[in-house]
């Protein structure tokens, strides 16, 4: 019950917590998920607090110009300890995602690890309407929350966390999200982008 009541705070003051869209870049269309060409995110981090413990490790991320996002956690010793790519939302007939290889006990932050990575880099083709200030987009399994300059994907919430997305960087002529951070009552999983390479 107590779940569903931070739930339904997060969702009220969702836009809130979106900085406003300027008023002279109401005509932008605001950035979010990846474009259509691959890139790879080499020498990245991944951080997590889930459960009591806490971890901390290099994350390469691969996205193809199909759309696909894998994503591998490897520790700084070279072992592989999740290797994973997004499919699509996760229904009830499937997670959203294919676990390639993981060491023991790490398929236990897969479905959320997946979901960040399909909420951050994927592509949104839910339309967006304005609420106040900001735009939002609402699918089947989240509303994404776009503000700030550039107008950009700051928020989702809906899911079994809550993302935040921090900052953007440059690839090329477009921008993609560098550093994303997902929390719920139990786990905290930050991701930031490295090198990134075409």
């Amino acid at each position: 019950m107590r779940s569903l009541s931070l739930l339904a705070i997060v969702l009220l003051t969702g836009c809130q917590r979106v900085a406003p869209i300027p008023a002279s870049m109401r005509e932008v269309t605001p950035i979010g998920g990846s474009p259509a060409v691959a890139w790879v995110a080499a020498d990245g981090r991944f951080e997590a607090s889930f459960w009591g413990n806490h971890l901390s490790t290099r994350a390469v991320i691969r996205h193809q110009s199909d759309g696909e996002l894998r994503m591998a956690l490897i520790s700084d010793e070279g072992v592989r300890l999740l290797d994973l790519s997004t499919t699509a939302p996760a229904t009830a007939t499937g997670p959203g995602f294919i676990l390639h290889a993981h060491a023991v006990g790490m398929e236990r932050i897969a479905p959320a690890l997946a979901y960040v990575v399909r909420h951050t880099w994927g592509p949104s083709n839910a339309a967006r309407t304005w609420d106040g200030e900001v735009q939002r987009s609402d699918s089947a399994d989240d509303t994404r929350w776009y503000g700030g300059e550039p107008p950009a994907l700051r928020l989702v919430t809906g899911g079994e966390v809550t993302i935040t997305v921090d900052d953007y960087q440059p690839l090329g002529d477009v921008l993609l999200a560098h550093r994303t951070q997902a929390e719920s009552t139990t786990r905290t999983l930050t991701i930031t982008l490295g090198i990134l390479l075409h």
